[in-house]
């Protein structure tokens, strides 16, 4: 894939972590202080984000995506994740629009190369080939431990608020090593990561998650007035 020459205007912010971490309900909330700041977002996630993606998606969730081989798995990710990088995320940025997204190439790292075993040279070079040069100004890695992450994610499901309420979960086994994984990929890129206590409730995940961006971007992340963390 050909690295656009425009130049990038918009922030792109990555949220990661292991299944249950609270993504899903930080997302929003990020997204609507970002705008209430005076700028344009796109919410997004991975795998999806566009028709293709979602397709892809659908299938991720099917027994024969979970027995595949793990490059099969990494492949038809990253045609996920080209389609959406070309079709949403660069443009909206060029735009001065920011992104905000759940997951990107580091969850690939982290599941299907410390989870599953695949070669993290191999992750490298389809990343080479598939994103364009778009790298995450910040990822925000909400770190939780393995248990507490199965728990909120079992209260989800008898409250039938899980999208995938219907699919196998990943044995705590294979979680613990995606969350080292991650944890792994933090420290040694620690100008891109910033770690958030996920353990902690939603409100203070969603503080922590403020104080980092108005850290990382004070010019373009002003505090106002009426601004007390409050979702």
């Amino acid at each position: 894939m050909k690295q656009s020459d425009a130049p990038i205007k918009g922030r792109f912010i990555v949220l990661e972590g292991i299944d249950g971490a609270g993504k899903t309900t930080l997302l929003p909330q990020l997204a609507a202080w970002v705008r209430e700041l005076g700028h344009q977002v796109v919410v997004t996630r991975e795998p999806g984000g566009t028709t293709l993606a979602e397709a892809i998606r659908e299938l991720t969730k099917e027994d024969c995506f979970r027995q595949a081989p793990v490059i099969s798995k990494l492949l038809l990710l990253f045609a996920a994740r080209c389609d959406l990088v070309q079709t949403v995320i660069q443009p909206a940025l060029h735009q001065g629009i920011w992104v905000i997204s759940d997951r990107f190439t580091e969850a690939s790292y982290a599941y299907q190369g410390s989870g599953e075993g695949a070669d993290p040279d191999l992750i490298a070079y389809l990343e080479s080939q598939t994103t364009g040069g778009v790298h995450p100004d910040m990822v925000l890695l909400l770190d939780i431990p393995v248990d507490l992450a199965e728990k909120r994610r079992l209260m989800r499901r008898n409250k039938q608020e899980q999208e995938n309420q219907e699919n196998e979960a990943i044995p705590p086994d294979i979680l613990d090593r995606v969350r080292q994984g991650y944890l792994s990929r933090a420290a040694q890129r620690q100008a891109l990561y910033r770690i958030i206590d996920a353990a902690m409730s939603a409100y203070e995940v969603f503080r922590q998650a403020q104080e980092t961006l108005r850290h990382g971007f004070p010019d373009e992340l002003p505090a106002l007035p009426h601004d007390h963390g409050q979702p």
